[in-house]
């Protein structure tokens, strides 16, 4: 049969897209180890494809019971045994694509949801994913409980009836439930899309990606009205196959775009897009608008790293009178390879006055041990807890010190479950953004008089790579104030978001203040 050669081509065509899907997720999230929820789902509807393509060519070696009940006596009988197997492998192939297509829905469903993190669409798509849900499991219980008794009736010689043998009422009922569902996940995108401040042909491309479900859904038609239609022909079977290998397709293509990104240099396609995200206004009064973040990284031959980031206005007002506007559109030189010696690279610091938070462990005790050995005048170090922290500026630093060279806030915590601190903020913004942005406002008198002196005054605000691991939209201002359970990997959501918010607090920080030095680094992995 030419379908055998069909399946063949088709599968090499999922293979070839999902590599490619998987090879691009590596490049976005930096190694495996962050592969989340949606990347798992699509290696298990991988699997399910190949088993798929394979037994579908062993039920055209075999045959099966799909035979009219007026032509049983037309049947050598010697053939039975095979019709039988082959039938059994039906059953099989059936489960395999019903796992397979509900599993390419699962993946765009927890795409969609990391799209609409903080957005009212959000619970819409935990909707549409409930339904989903229910149907798979509707498809199933009335497959192996009542469209065919008993069960052993499926692949019978000679077949007791069309139920059995063609499986009518199930085709018609999971043609519904897989068409309905299709339409649902693609309407999830459109006003995303609508209300995205894109020009009118980034829109159509936009749209035109995203409504590929299209020819899945008309591949599904085709293939249940040929085996409603032609029960005992084989057309159905190709587009049985296109139907499959589409679904597959379709739901990576989205994940491929950093990859062809980077191969070809091509600019973010949202790197100038915005989605008002909040109606609401902060306890000052300030309209939290436009809460979005687009970030995008390619690298070209000059390996750089370029950043691409929209204006937003943050909801935290350190300073009431003057909010924190947060613009970057910036490019940054990365030099691979670069080697740092503490011992011979860190200069002399004789007469300098640091302060670390977090400095009893970790990285913190670290910078303490290697700071030491280049002559400070004074190391305060203060421990996780924020009243120390308080007590060192305050009793110590404020009254007793008169200048304040070195200010490195390293106290944070990484991927915790979903808490709110004693203020009411989401607990790992709380700690790792907001806590530092408050503490460095209160020596910030200090820091600036020992500026003053011509003094190379720093402050250091660690962030990490992890910053990528930030929900879609970046920052969800809006949500700061809830526990903002992103669901499936959602403690290492708001860890990023935390660390953007770093990153992007300290380029404010140096533009508004350019008498200090304001970096925010990536320390690199560190293994205790």
């Amino acid at each position: 049969m030419t379908s055998n050669v069909n399946s063949w081509i088709w599968l090499a065509v999922v293979l070839l897209i999902t590599i490619l899907r998987y090879v691009s997720r590596w490049l976005q999230l930096g190694t495996p180890k962050n592969f989340q929820l949606e990347d798992l789902v699509m290696l298990v509807t991988t699997v399910l494809y190949i088993l798929l393509t394979v037994y579908l060519i062993e039920v055209d070696k075999y045959g099966t019971n799909g035979v009219p009940l007026d032509k049983i006596d037309e049947i050598d009988p010697s053939t039975f045994s095979d019709r039988i197997k082959g039938s059994k492998l039906v059953v099989v192939v059936e489960q395999l694509w019903l796992g397979l297509i509900w599993g390419c829905k699962a993946c765009l469903l927890l795409l969609y949801a990391t799209m609409t993190s903080g957005l009212p669409q959000h619970r819409i798509v935990k909707i549409i994913g409930a339904f989903c849900a229910v149907s798979f499991v509707l498809i199933e219980i009335l497959f192996f409980g009542a469209w065919c008794h008993p069960f052993s009736a499926y692949w019978s010689m000679p077949p007791k009836n069309i139920q059995c043998s063609v499986y009518r009422s199930h085709l018609i009922l999971s043609l519904a439930l897989n068409v309905a569902t299709d339409l649902m996940i693609m309407c999830i995108p459109l006003p995303l899309l609508i209300k995205a401040k894109l020009s009118l042909s980034k829109k159509i491309t936009l749209c035109a990606v995203f409504s590929l479900g299209v020819f899945v859904i008309l591949c599904s038609i085709l293939s249940k009205y040929y085996s409603i239609s032609q029960p005992y022909g084989d057309e159905w079977v190709d587009w049985y196959v296109r139907e499959a290998a589409t679904a597959v397709v379709v739901a990576n293509i989205p994940q491929t775009w950093t990859l062809f990104r980077r191969m070809f240099n091509w600019k973010s396609f949202l790197a100038h897009s915005s989605y008002d995200r909040s109606r609401g206004r902060s306890k000052y009064g300030t309209r939290l608008d436009s809460s979005t973040i687009h970030l995008s990284r390619f690298k070209g031959g000059d390996k750089s790293h370029t950043r691409s980031i929209d204006h937003t206005t943050s909801g935290e007002h350190i300073v009431p009178e003057q909010p924190l506007e947060i613009w970057a559109h910036q490019k940054q030189d990365v030099m691979p390879g670069l080697a740092f010696n503490p011992d011979s690279d860190i200069p002399d610091l004789s007469g300098q006055v640091i302060f670390i938070t977090g400095g009893m462990a970790g990285l913190g005790a670290e910078s303490v041990i290697q700071l030491a050995k280049h002559s400070p005048a004074r190391i305060y170090l203060s421990s996780r807890n924020a009243k120390t922290a308080e007590v060192i500026i305050k009793q110590i630093l404020l009254t007793k010190e008169t200048r304040l060279d070195v200010l490195m806030c390293n106290a944070g915590i990484m991927a915790q479950p979903p808490g709110l601190t004693k203020d009411g903020y989401e607990v790992q913004f709380g700690t790792n953004h907001l806590g530092h942005a408050l503490l460095i406002h209160k020596p910030l008198p200090l820091l600036q008089r020992t500026a003053d002196t011509g003094a190379d005054v720093r402050i250091v605000i660690p962030t990490s790579v992890g910053y990528r691991l930030h929900p879609c939209g970046g920052i969800i201002f809006d949500a700061l104030k809830t526990t903002q359970d992103f669901g499936a990997f959602g403690r290492w959501r708001r860890y990023g978001q935390s660390k953007l918010a770093n990153l992007l607090y300290a380029r404010e920080f140096s533009r508004r203040y350019p008498a200090t030095t304001t970096v925010s680094i990536h320390p690199g992995v560190v293994r205790a």
